[in-house]
């Protein structure tokens, strides 16, 4: 997981695609995957800002806008089992 997030904090050019794939990602299911909701998170709360402003991904079904992030990022909070 960690080796994950240093890779896109490094990788500037890839930041937009990772956190647009990985906020896909969050949308469909968690529910079992820890992990993913961590990274995903910390993209979201890094680089949020390419998540609303930057170029619309070509697969986004729905627009993305603040308050489908934040009832995303709380259904994860009070939804994820804590080991």
């Amino acid at each position: 997981m960690a080796c994950t997030i240093q890779l896109i904090s490094e990788t500037q050019s890839q930041q937009g695609y990772a956190v647009s794939a990985l906020w896909r990602a969050l949308e469909k299911d968690t529910s079992d995957k820890q992990p993913l909701a961590q990274v995903a998170t910390w993209c979201i709360g890094e680089y949020g800002d390419l998540l609303l402003y930057g170029p619309p991904s070509e697969d986004a079904e729905t627009p993305i806008n603040v308050s489908s992030i934040v009832a995303t990022v709380v259904f994860i909070r009070d939804g994820q089992k804590i080991n």
